[in-house]
């Protein structure tokens, strides 16, 4: 597996993010048939959590923003979802 960002550099935190999409579709050919169909799906969801993760629990650097400024109960159900199609599948 090949790591970018602050794990290749070694100096991530516990808190660091990976978003797997990439290696999803990297080894696409390494699954069985049924989760390679679902790649597409998991890696958009790695990919929105991922981003959304920092500004959700802290705020937003722009802006200043806070979590509950910045999210609504929409948004939360949203990332549920997302994670729930994922536990489900596997």
């Amino acid at each position: 597996m090949v790591v970018y960002g602050s794990v290749a550099r070694g100096d991530n935190r516990k808190d660091s993010d990976v978003d797997v999409g990439y290696f999803l579709r990297k080894e696409k050919v390494r699954f069985p048939q049924w989760f390679q169909e679902k790649i597409d799906e998991f890696a958009y969801y790695s990919r929105v959590l991922k981003s959304e993760r920092e500004s959700a629990m802290y705020e937003d650097e722009e802006t200043g923003a806070t979590p509950e400024e910045l999210y609504s109960k929409f948004d939360a159900e949203n990332a549920i979802k997302m994670c729930e199609s994922v536990h489900v599948s596997l």
